[in-house]
């Protein structure tokens, strides 16, 4: 039975897209599965993050596609040392900061989110994160 936490945001409104909060199980799924990931650095002060969280994830369609890919939520709220490892990793500078990943590691680059976005343009970059990965180079597109 999952229980509200204020901690771990691993799921959004019903019906919108479901997030795991491990990133090594994540890459491991990713790689296995031959789906791409999404990687979303969030925290709670941080207000476009809240709004893809309640605006563009919660969409139908988004929600919908999301099922393509592995979704993972890092939360920064309290800046774990996890978080902080992540962080350096992608080498994310501000939140939100939203990544596609291919299954074989790849970052397409092009298509990082940096801020809010609506829903109609968050869906034509996971479509592109979809096609950029199939074509087994994050450099199409």
């Amino acid at each position: 039975v999952l229980q509200p936490s204020e901690e771990v945001p691993t799921e959004v409104a019903e019906g919108g897209v479901t997030w795991s909060d491990d990133h090594e199980g994540g890459v491991a799924l990713s790689n296995t599965a031959g789906k791409p990931m999404i990687v979303d650095f969030t925290a709670d002060w941080c207000a476009a993050c809240k709004e893809l969280e309640h605006f563009t994830y919660t969409d139908p369609a988004v929600a919908s596609c999301s099922a393509e890919f592995v979704p993972v939520m890092i939360d920064g709220t309290e800046k774990t040392p996890e978080f902080e490892r992540l962080r350096k990793k992608y080498k994310v500078r501000g939140l939100p900061a939203v990544y596609f990943v291919c299954p074989e590691g790849d970052v397409v680059d092009e298509l990082t989110l940096k801020g809010f976005e609506p829903a109609d343009q968050f869906l034509a970059k996971m479509n592109k994160a979809l096609a950029a990965c199939s074509n087994g180079s994050a450099d199409a597109g």
